[in-house]
């Protein structure tokens, strides 16, 4: 069972508790305050006052103590404002690094780009001057050998004479053109006169070739009526002096389209 003190309504256990309460030098229910002059500090009775007064440390080391934590505190989160200032910062620069890396990486990007176009403009510019002066031809071609036994290799191709002669001497023995005709249709062209002279051509290992059987004579007057007044050159001496014993290091084979079948 608790006793209430009928001034501040603070319970207690017991009687004596109660008593002892009401007895203090300063009534629960008085409106007196000690203040400390120097901190400004309240307490209940003067006792505590005195106490408080009679310290080593002072209330007035207190404050400048506090202050000084505060200072101290301030100080910290300055600091760490700093710091993570500097964290930032570096973030950024990291950030602005990377994008100068990738805009640095797309700029060389984008110029080999542009300079594989201007390689292949070059190459297409290369193709058409060349087509320009060389065209799509049609050819016949033999050597000695089989020019007695009749047989002759009749094809397309886009390349000069000389580039044709270099192709055709490393499988086909002193190879020398003797007719040579400039058409805008080479394959077509190829592919009407195979099929009509088909049964003079030779049997190859799985198809008919490309070689045939045939007088020359005769493979020639059908030419001549098939591409009429077309004829580039039909000089057997001219393609010998020129085209045999040529440099050979200077002739560029790697663009000859034929397929040498010997």
């Amino acid at each position: 069972m608790s006793i209430k003190c009928t001034k501040c309504n603070k319970k207690f256990k017991s009687d004596y508790l109660l008593n002892k309460h009401l007895n203090q030098k300063v009534p629960c229910d008085s409106t007196i305050k000690f203040i400390c002059n120097k901190c400004k500090k309240e307490f209940k009775s003067d006792y505590h006052l005195q106490r408080h007064n009679s310290r080593k440390t002072t209330c007035v080391n207190e404050i400048i103590e506090t202050n000084s934590n505060s200072m101290i505190l301030l100080e910290i989160e300055k600091e760490k404002t700093k710091r993570e200032l500097e964290k930032l910062k570096l973030k950024i620069e990291l950030e602005n690094k990377k994008q100068q890396t990738i805009e640095k990486e797309y700029e060389n990007k984008k110029e080999e780009i542009e300079l594989r176009r201007l390689k292949n403009l070059e190459i297409e510019q290369t193709k058409t001057d060349r087509k320009g002066t060389v065209s799509d031809c049609c050819y016949v071609i033999t050597n000695e050998v089989y020019e007695k036994n009749n047989m002759f290799k009749f094809g397309r191709t886009a390349c000069s004479k000389k580039e044709l002669i270099s192709c055709y001497s490393r499988g086909l023995p002193n190879p020398k053109i003797l007719l040579f005709y400039k058409t805008d249709t080479a394959t077509q062209d190829e592919l009407n006169i195979l099929t009509y002279l088909k049964e003079y051509r030779i049997d190859g290992p799985n198809r008919k070739s490309e070689w045939l059987k045939i007088e020359f004579e005769i493979l020639k007057n059908y030419l001549e009526e098939y591409f009429k007044n077309s004829i580039i050159n039909e000089n057997e001496n001219e393609n010998e002096k020129n085209g045999y014993d040529m440099d050979m290091e200077n002739i560029n084979i790697t663009n000859c389209s034929i397929i040498c079948n010997a």
